[in-house]
């Protein structure tokens, strides 16, 4: 199997598997929170598999981010 098949069938597997685990009557609390959750924001929650080769966090554009900002989270003005 190529590469680009066998990701193919693992995003497919892991898309049917979230789509399984999204409906039903939970016992607890936490879990019925986060199966609504995962129904409602499923196709977004796994985006970084998508795309073959891309980030798997949003590190790097948290730090792009940071130093614009001062200690109290404001925007710094440019300089």
């Amino acid at each position: 199997m190529k590469p680009s098949e066998e990701h193919d069938l693992k995003r497919s597997r892991l898309h049917a598997r979230g789509v399984d685990l999204s409906p039903g009557n939970w016992s607890n609390p936490h879990a019925t929170r986060l199966a609504k959750r995962l129904h409602k924001y499923g196709a977004e929650l796994l985006t970084f598999v998508e795309l073959e080769g891309g980030p798997s966090s949003s590190n790097h554009a948290e730090r792009d981010v940071r130093p614009a900002t001062d200690a109290e989270g404001e925007l710094r003005e440019p300089e």
